[in-house]
């Protein structure tokens, strides 16, 4: 998808979720990222605003269908009518039902690459930084590389957990030289 193809989903969208909640179109400006791993972010300038920003990834715009782009544009305007202001909590689960139901769309928190896309995409990045750590479940088989020291890298992620149907499972984290 083009990034004018972007925009203009992002407008035509905005005038279809505004009428959809009765409300008047917001001011939506369009800024498009080079994230590989999110899609799309939504950023109000306050909570009593009519003005938001949409930031769609452009990486992943070209490599998802223009339905799943679509898809991120419309869950990226249920955050900006979204007066509650809580992610994805109660207020943004209702905006976006109401607004995916009268188009059509599963909204939905995440979204999910089929592997062809993961290899489309692994081929048009290139991924220059190396990882710093690991953090593993080793019952389940789950790992996850760090690229950056975030929240819990410093204590070693101590008494940090992983929860997966219904059972709890310690994380062990190793650090990387």
């Amino acid at each position: 998808m083009t990034d004018r193809e972007i925009s203009q989903y992002v407008y035509h969208f905005n005038t279809k979720v505004a009428e959809i909640l009765g409300k008047s179109p917001m001011n939506i400006s369009v800024e498009l990222s080079k994230a590989v791993r999110t899609a799309g972010t939504c950023y109000k300038t306050s909570s009593t605003s009519r003005n938001a920003v949409i930031r769609i990834s452009r990486v992943l715009a070209g490599v998802r269908s223009i339905e799943e782009t679509k898809n991120t544009i419309v869950h990226e305007l249920c955050h900006a009518y979204n007066e509650k202001g809580d992610c994805h909590g109660a207020g943004w689960k209702q905006v976006a039902q109401k607004v995916g139901s009268a188009l059509g769309y599963n909204i939905t928190r995440t979204y999910r690459l089929s592997n062809e896309q993961r290899q489309d995409l692994t081929s048009k990045v290139q991924v220059t930084k190396k990882p710093i750590g690991i953090i593993e479940v080793p019952e389940i088989g789950y790992r996850k590389y760090i690229y950056k020291k975030c929240r819990g890298y410093h204590d070693e992620y101590k008494g940090w957990f992983f929860r997966k149907d219904g059972q709890r499972y310690n994380i062990v984290f190793t650090k990387l030289s």
